[in-house]
């Protein structure tokens, strides 16, 4: 496992807009997807990706 420092992001960032927001929520879905644990979003048992499918 990895923490944020050593991936550089250390300081948490604001989120100012709504469009960002999703951004975050999508880039937060799609860990599981690019680790290679499961094929969609919706299939990582953790993750609230079902609640924003549309």
């Amino acid at each position: 496992m990895h923490s944020h420092a050593e991936h550089g992001n250390e300081n948490p960032e604001l989120i100012q807009n709504e469009a960002m927001m999703l951004q975050k929520i999508e880039y937060i879905h799609h860990n599981p997807v690019k680790r290679g644990y499961v094929d969609q979003a919706v299939h990582w048992r953790y993750s609230s990706a079902r609640n924003y499918e549309g």
